[in-house]
């Protein structure tokens, strides 16, 4: 298939100078004409993997999990990431249909069933404490699903908060600072999940950065039942 991006600027003469709004400027008429078709060609790639995985019957998890550049088009992730771009892609392509359960077409979100998953499930803290147990593991997308369905059930649970936290914070140390768009959403998210617990926000302090021993460390307890 052909490349996503308009051939126009490749065709054209460039600037010979090129000032981004965040970085040093670019300069040179053939290092910008190259960024751009290697910017055309990474995303023609990425397109093309996820028009592949469709016809595979893939869903567009997979795809993310799946779908990476090849280190000659390897981009800087700073404002999106490959597997955010997939999922655009795939969406774009398929609708909001996912076709994976009838649910999908009512206003009925399935976090409005979680307060009954986790009572049979033995209630907020044990749900919590699965999500403790996940972040044990290095699983935090695992942890923050299990506290987001603690949290539905009871929302202020000192418990599900903190894996909440402490899940927010492996996320944040693994997506480094290069990766803008995920960090400031990942601190904004400790910051309400720190307010919750009256602690001051991420403004007023050094960055998490914690290790398993230091998650518990921090933040209230919730000693009573759930």
């Amino acid at each position: 298939m052909e490349g996503c991006v308009d051939e126009g600027p490749l065709r054209d003469e460039p600037a010979a100078d090129r000032v981004p709004s965040h970085i040093e400027p670019i300069r040179g008429r053939e290092t910008i004409r190259a960024g751009v078709r290697r910017t055309r060609d990474a995303v023609a790639y990425v397109e093309q993997a996820v028009i592949d995985g469709i016809n595979d019957g893939k869903d567009a998890h997979t795809l993310m999990r799946e779908i990476a550049l090849p280190p000659e088009l390897a981009l800087p992730e700073v404002h999106g990431k490959v597997s955010w771009g997939v999922r655009s892609i795939f969406e774009d392509y398929t609708g909001w249909f996912q076709l994976r359960s009838s649910t999908e077409l009512y206003a009925v979100p399935r976090r409005a069933i979680d307060p009954e998953i986790v009572e049979m499930a033995g209630g907020t803290n044990a749900v919590a404490a699965r999500g403790a147990a996940r972040l044990e593991r290095s699983e935090p997308v695992e942890a923050l699903h299990l506290a987001d369905m603690a949290l539905e059930a009871e929302p202020e649970n000192a418990a599900a908060l903190r894996v909440r936290l402490d899940a927010l914070g492996d996320l944040l140390e693994a997506s480094s600072d290069v990766k803008h768009d995920e960090v400031y959403w990942l601190r904004h998210r400790i910051d309400e999940t720190l307010a919750e617990f009256g602690e001051r926000p991420a403004a007023d302090r050094q960055p998490a950065t914690r290790s398993k021993a230091s998650r518990t460390s921090r933040g209230p307890r919730s000693s009573s039942p759930s």
